[in-house]
């Protein structure tokens, strides 16, 4: 079974030449690890012990991962629209080859 996040970019150019498709996988483990499950937060120790929450300190921990794991998507988005773009570009006039 794949558990990975899978993130698809599909770009439409404005001279609506077909769609552009670029996609990359996230670890679920890594994704896990960053804190992309949802996390309940608590207002004090005892209820986040007693329900498996998180306190505001502990929140913060984990965002900041998150902040982290985002960071690393969006260098990987990035990285897949410049190539989506740069596929239109010609060389001497001509499309160009991989």
């Amino acid at each position: 079974m794949n558990t990975n996040y899978k993130f698809r970019l599909y770009v439409q150019t404005p001279d609506h030449r077909p769609e552009i498709y670029s996609a990359f996988d996230v670890e679920s483990k890594t994704a896990r690890d960053y804190g992309f499950e949802p996390y309940d937060l608590c207002t004090d120790a005892m209820t986040a012990f007693a329900v498996g929450g998180v306190t505001s300190a502990g929140a913060d921990r984990i965002d900041t991962e998150r902040e982290k794991l985002a960071s690393e998507i969006a260098k990987q988005l990035t990285a897949h629209i410049m190539e989506s773009i740069k596929s239109r570009d010609l060389r001497n006039g001509y499309p160009q080859k991989d």
